[in-house]
């Protein structure tokens, strides 16, 4: 009996509503900090960051296919590789993979300043559909849209306070 609660606990604690609030409180709560930087010197957000979700090229990981492509995750595609390992050499052109991304964060540059989700933004441009012909972004919300998600996340608090603590206490703390 006890492990099926601790399997259903689990189920919960990776339901897309629970994930959902708790990326509300990781984004939106004044009392969560990414770093001591942040905690010591104040929250600074300004709208020259870079645009959408997605990740800075070497900042967090490195994927290496299995022909020798150097991707910035396993998630996007090998069209988007950021180098290549040979038997010989290493091969990067930085300057290249600046342009590029320059490029595509240009391209959504007009939306993500509209978009009033973007301090929480978690779409990557590379998993979006066409984005050399479009540039139409999935995750973008409207002032009435974000209103609306706001609101629900709110709800979701008021009907569980009990998840307020165990996001605090659980998953802030990994």
């Amino acid at each position: 009996m006890v492990r099926k609660r601790r399997d259903s606990a689990d189920g919960y604690l990776r339901s897309s509503t629970y994930q959902s609030a708790a990326m509300y409180l990781l984004q939106y709560n004044e009392f969560v900090y990414k770093d001591y930087n942040e905690l010591l010197y104040g929250k600074t957000y300004s709208t020259s960051h870079i645009p959408t979700g997605t990740c800075i090229p070497f900042s967090k990981k490195i994927f290496v296919t299995v022909n020798g492509k150097l991707l910035p995750c396993e998630r996007i595609g090998h069209q988007f590789a950021l180098g290549e390992i040979t038997d010989s050499e290493i091969q990067l052109d930085l300057q290249s993979i600046a342009e590029k991304y320059n490029y595509y964060y240009t391209k959504f540059e007009q939306q993500c300043k509209a978009c009033y989700n973007r301090k929480a933004c978690i779409q990557c441009i590379y998993n979006l559909p066409n984005i050399e012909e479009k540039t139409i972004c999935h995750g973008y919300m409207s002032k009435k849209q974000f209103e609306m998600y706001e609101k629900s996340q709110l709800k979701f608090f008021a009907r569980n306070p009990e998840s307020y603590v165990r996001i605090m206490e659980e998953i802030l703390k990994q």
